[in-house]
């Protein structure tokens, strides 16, 4: 079987590395293709993705890493493959959903999933009221931001204002959510399908976002299931195979507070476990859609 790894503009030199090399060892054919050295070309209402001289609809399975800024053309790509038949762990509309906070929170709290109390809205002066309505301190998040970019805490009005103000100057729409208390942890359900691997995250001193990619720690832990189970269940609501599912441990349980569609491998502290796990999924998912033991849409 091939194998295809497409990364976008800021993905992890290591991390490609990682998952190339784990590919090699299961997969016939491994390719990994920068997203924007690809290119879809129409003939006789055909369309397919080329890198190079290369047809990549060629291939039997492919992962996608891209952020934000790829997003506009790396959904089409998802799209187009999809469409050709490479099984791919996601798809558009779930990418779509993921990368916007509120469509996550909304989709989530659609199925009966703890989420914070969010507030959304494009006018100033609607935002700014939206401090008092959930009252101080509350969380600011920049409404695509990803990795703990973009995620601030504002513990009155004061520190609120002018938040905001500089948000406007940039053009960026924030949603505002209710702050839950917590010891500076979050607990990360790692998903592969219908299997859940929960990591507990502890912020740096001195911060309050748990993200290793900003200083943070990570260890494995065992939680009850209601953990994994609600990191599943989000997951398949998202429409993603392979997901991260970020939640806070709360005395009610787990409430899910983020939702990331490109989740990071953690090399830092895991080395290529979770690279492994990765294409050990795929490799298994996409051996069993083509010997027609599993369906694929």
């Amino acid at each position: 079987m091939k194998f295809l790894l497409i990364g976008g503009k800021r993905s992890s030199e290591i991390v490609n590395k990682y998952l190339i090399e784990e590919a090699k060892k299961v997969f016939d054919s491994v390719l990994f293709a920068p997203l924007d050295k690809i290119r879809i070309k129409y003939k006789n209402e055909k369309v397919d993705v080329f890198f190079k001289e290369k047809a990549l609809s060629e291939f039997d399975a492919a992962y996608i890493r891209i952020f934000s800024e790829d997003i506009p053309f790396g959904e089409i790509i998802i799209d187009i493959l999809k469409k050709n038949g490479v099984y791919i762990p996601t798809n558009a509309e779930a990418i779509h959903i993921t990368n916007n906070k509120y469509y996550t929170s909304q989709t989530l709290s659609k199925i009966g999933i703890k989420v914070p109390s969010t507030i959304f809205a494009v006018s100033p002066k609607s935002i700014k009221k939206a401090g008092n309505v959930l009252g101080f301190p509350i969380v600011v998040k920049l409404i695509s931001g990803f990795g703990g970019r973009g995620v601030m805490i504002s513990r009155s009005e004061q520190e609120y204002i002018p938040i905001l103000d500089t948000l406007q100057v940039f053009k960026e729409l924030p949603c505002i959510q209710e702050f839950i208390p917590n010891p500076g942890t979050d607990v990360r359900g790692y998903v592969l399908g219908n299997r859940c691997i929960t990591i507990r995250r502890t912020a740096p001193i001195g911060d309050f976002r748990s993200n290793v990619s900003r200083g943070g720690s990570a260890k494995i832990i065992k939680l009850g299931k209601e953990y994994e189970n609600t990191a599943i269940k989000g997951a398949r609501a998202l429409g993603l195979e392979i997901c991260a599912v970020d939640m806070l441990e709360t005395k009610e349980g787990p409430i899910v507070v983020e939702s990331n569609f490109t989740p990071g491998i953690i090399w830092k502290f895991f080395g290529r476990k979770f690279a492994k796990e990765i294409i050990k999924f795929i490799y298994e998912r996409a051996k069993k859609i083509r010997e027609g033991k599993e369906e694929y849409q």
